[in-house]
């Protein structure tokens, strides 16, 4: 295994982890790969991207595949809910660009949170707002420099989004998953706006 851009240089019990679970194989990350589009059922599928994790330079490798029918493009073969968890884990979406100065890293973030919101003017001004997968809620609080009488709320499947509410970057903090019918149930019909940023991409 490469080393790991966040592992320090003295015992970590991280890489003893990782090392039990690479030694059962990356294989079982992945879900048999998909002969058709997912969207239209076409097989006329190519691949468009091969590549290993370039953001943590953990083993395997991905790739997209695009139907060449309907222009959807698509991860084939999928990562599995083990895998997810897997390439997720230890991820530091502090500091996206992986900047080595935690500041500069936090106003980067900010720039491009601020940007998101911008693109979304057309929306009006909303009155609610939840965005799914906040995280820390770094987009609601830039966003509301552009909607400052939208009331935003997140939701988050770790007790982050419960410390970004005590920060005051959100107003209600819910914790869970969008695809848990109870959790869907509670919040439906309550939101003009719902947005997901880098959340579709770590969801089955």
């Amino acid at each position: 295994m490469p080393p790991l851009p966040y592992a320090p240089r003295v015992y970590d019990p991280r890489r003893i982890g990782y090392a039990a679970e690479l030694a059962q194989g990356t294989d079982r990350f992945h879900e048999p790969r998909r002969a058709d589009c997912p969207w239209c059922g076409s097989p006329r599928l190519r691949t468009r991207l091969s590549a290993p994790d370039l953001l943590q330079r953990k083993p395997g490798r991905f790739a997209l595949d695009q139907c060449r029918d309907c222009g959807h493009a698509f991860q084939n073969p999928r990562l599995t809910p083990a895998g997810l968890a897997f390439y997720h884990r230890d991820f530091d979406e502090s500091d996206p660009g992986a900047l080595p100065d935690p500041v500069l890293a936090a106003r980067r973030s900010h720039r491009r949170h601020r940007w998101d919101a911008h693109l979304m003017r057309e929306v009006g001004e909303p009155e609610s707002w939840l965005d799914v997968g906040t995280g820390h809620a770094h987009f609601p609080a830039a966003a509301r420099e552009i909607f400052p009488y939208t009331s935003f709320d997140g939701l988050d499947p770790t007790p982050r989004v419960e410390a970004a509410r005590a920060a005051g970057r959100i107003e209600e903090a819910h914790i869970g998953h969008l695809s848990d019918p109870r959790v869907a149930e509670r919040l439906r019909g309550r939101y003009d706006v719902v947005s997901m940023f880098h959340h579709l991409s770590h969801a089955p």
